[in-house]
């Protein structure tokens, strides 16, 4: 166990500095006479030429570029893209396209402290940065730790989930600081790609719709929603695959033959791990309990639908913090799971697994390389959304949460 002194021991001297990036020639990759950057040309960066970029040995350096007119379009209409210019650790890319993300908890005005969205080939069509088409920059406004996101997808990891790579950044937008931010990769086609042997199945988004205020609409398998899944990658089939799903679950929900009329089109092994893990995180903004915060795949190997995760801001929490319960999950699947013996019996084994496996991860050296590479950072962040304190005392109750909260999953499923 941590003791305060260990995170006293990093106090800050105030200063910052960009880092300095490997030897480039960024003006060649970002051609945009040469749209379609083929990666196994980048010379000295082998196969994964974007590694460096989500490298976690520095805090990186972004400075976002945006004129006048251009800073007014994204205060006027934060979710359309604007032209802009960055400069990644030193290399500046010009004519991106730039707008802000967000919805009810984390969305913030230009001026404040937003999470963007970097589109590389918004201007120039199949233009990418080291092989990606854009990345995204989240702003840690819910997590006054700065590291609940990177923890949350180490256990991903750890589960056998695929999971966006992260990285920590300062951020200034013309010459103003913004702070410490996390740069995260998008689960596009270039992510499917480089998880998966086959990439060609359809990739949909599951966050909720947002129509500005208070007023949304929660995604998950329902034939009065299933419709405004987004594709983000793949073929266009008209909601025929979520329509699958839909159908097998209306059709099975609370009735014995619940897995018989599923298994068919959910990967039940790989929704087990996913669900395992969004309890044992206490991820109350995802599928499981909010039917939020998440994608979903279908394998062309079997059909079959799969979810990842994304968003891992409102993580660490416990369910009664939101008025929730993990007895009674709102996910469709997770609900109908939890109501089949079968079905639950199998979540309470891959629950048991993951207690087993994380049991053998140091999480506490993990947490504590995070926080001796961004406390300075964070702390010094000019538009830190909690006080100083916040930052300390919140990491302290991230490294408790690893001995804290397996207890209460042996006490829920009866281990």
């Amino acid at each position: 166990m941590w003791t305060l002194l260990v995170w006293i021991a990093c106090a800050p001297d105030g200063t910052h500095s960009a880092a300095e990036p490997p030897a480039r020639e960024p003006v060649a990759l970002l051609s945009g006479a040469e749209p379609n950057i083929v990666t196994e040309s980048f010379d000295g960066l082998g196969d994964d030429p974007a590694g460096w970029i989500f490298s976690r040995d520095i805090v990186h350096h972004v400075e976002i570029t945006l004129d006048d007119e251009n800073y007014q379009a994204l205060d006027d209409n934060p979710f359309q893209y604007a032209k802009a210019s960055i400069t990644y650790d030193g290399l500046e890319v010009g004519d991106v396209g730039l707008r802000l993300r967000g919805a009810i908890g984390s969305f913030r005005e230009i001026w404040d402290k937003p999470k963007f969205k970097i589109e590389f080939d918004w201007i120039t069509p199949g233009r990418e940065f080291y092989g990606l088409e854009e990345l995204a920059l989240n702003s840690s406004v819910a997590d006054c730790t700065y590291l609940k996101e990177a923890a949350a997808y180490r256990v991903f990891e750890v589960a056998g989930i695929a999971v966006p790579r992260l990285a920590f950044t300062r951020v200034t937008l013309n010459g103003l600081d913004y702070g410490l931010y996390q740069v995260v990769e998008t689960e596009d086609e270039n992510w499917l790609k480089r998880n998966f042997a086959d990439p060609s199945g359809n990739l949909y988004d599951g966050k909720y719709i947002w129509y500005g205020g208070w007023s949304y609409t929660l995604l998950d398998f329902s034939p009065s929603v299933h419709d405004q899944y987004i594709l983000e990658e793949g073929i266009d089939v008209g909601h025929a695959d979520v329509h699958a799903v839909s159908d097998a679950y209306a059709a099975g929900a609370y009735t014995p033959d619940f897995m018989t009329l599923t298994d068919p089109v959910v990967d039940w092994d790989h929704w087990h791990r996913f669900l395992a893990v969004e309890e044992f995180i206490g991820h109350n903004d995802g599928y499981a309990l909010n039917q939020n915060n998440n994608r979903i795949w279908f394998d062309p190997a079997d059909g079959k639908v799969e979810i990842y995760a994304w968003d891992l801001d409102n993580t660490f929490l416990w369910d009664w913090m939101w008025g929730m319960s993990w007895s009674n999950p709102r996910g469709y699947l997770s609900a109908g799971c939890w109501a089949d013996p079968t079905c639950a019996a199998d979540q309470a084994d891959a629950v048991a697994n993951l207690i087993e496996d994380m049991a053998a991860e140091d999480m506490e050296s993990y947490l504590q390389e995070l926080h001796d590479l961004t406390y300075d950072d964070a702390v010094t962040d000019p538009k830190l959304w909690w006080c100083n304190a916040a930052v300390l005392t919140g990491r302290q109750d991230l490294i408790d949460w690893f001995d804290e909260h397996p207890p209460t999953l042996v006490s829920h499923w009866g281990l």
